[in-house]
């Protein structure tokens, strides 16, 4: 029989088994997850959450702060799918791709994932804020890159918006498709 968080949180020793019920009645009344009030009334911590979950879900923990990740593995999901899902891609080891994630209950969205790579999906858990901090450390610093030698390559001045080139870069693809599809309009033009 699985142990629900509260439970499972009580025989780590974590809390008193008073406070799940209280917990329970401040999850009704916000509409919240049982751990994100926990969390809010200072009786745990995010990493004790994720510790009880890895034991509910039988997911591992990773520690994303000494965790390095190849640029061949980040290439695997796009800066929208890591935000969009809120993931990001650890290593690749044949056609297994390991994903940090920080919510083992979105279950469907690995499913989603593994059609788009088409690797097996393996979850670890880690917090919600390091992966934040990975999408940023791994996908905007090459982001900004890639958009100021886009700005350098049109001689846009250098304030140019980062919204507004995001727009362009986006229009261009869509134009170098259609004229990939249909050369003649290229030739016509």
């Amino acid at each position: 029989m699985t142990l629900l968080i509260g439970e499972l949180l009580v025989k780590m020793g974590l809390i008193n088994e008073k406070r799940p019920k209280d917990a329970l009645k401040a999850q009704i009344a916000e509409g919240r997850r049982i751990g994100e009030v926990l969390i809010k009334l200072g009786l745990v911590s995010e990493v004790d959450i994720l510790k009880a979950l890895s034991q509910q879900f039988g997911i591992p923990l990773i520690d994303m702060e000494h965790t390095e990740i190849e640029e061949i593995v980040i290439k695997l999901i796009s800066l929208n799918t890591a935000k969009r899902f809120s993931v990001i891609p650890v290593k690749k080891s044949r056609n297994i791709l390991t994903i940090a994630i920080s919510d083992p209950t979105r279950a469907f969205d690995l499913k989603e994932l593994q059609m788009l790579t088409g690797c097996d999906i393996e979850p670890v858990l880690t917090t919600e804020a390091l992966i934040e901090e990975a999408i940023i450390k791994y996908y905007e610093s090459s982001h900004n890159v890639e958009l100021n030698k886009f700005i350098a390559d049109f001689g846009m001045p250098k304030d140019t918006s980062l919204e507004i080139l995001e727009e362009e870069k986006k229009d261009i693809a869509s134009l170098e498709f259609l004229f990939g599809l249909y050369p003649p309009l290229l030739a016509a033009g």
